[in-house]
């Protein structure tokens, strides 16, 4: 997981779902825009479905917090 998405959940988290930090549309309006084609790179597209989905799920990221594993977490496994 990229670190912009991990501080937009952890935002979510710190908000309580009341927003996140950036939704889709604001990151595609910031990194988005230029004349060059996109990359067809499949991690781009995970970042963005990660983003719509914590954009979403806002509300219960906040209220289940215990559910999305820490990073330390994930590096063990």
């Amino acid at each position: 997981m990229t670190l912009l998405n991990k501080t937009n959940i952890d935002y979510t988290r710190y908000k309580r779902g009341a927003e996140t930090l950036f939704d889709l549309d604001s990151f595609l309006a910031l990194f988005m825009e230029s004349d060059e084609v996109l990359r067809s790179d499949w991690r781009l597209m995970r970042d963005l479905v990660l983003i719509r989905m914590v954009e979403q799920l806002r509300d219960w990221i906040a209220n289940n917090a215990d559910a999305i594993p820490s990073e330390e977490e994930v590096v063990e496994a």
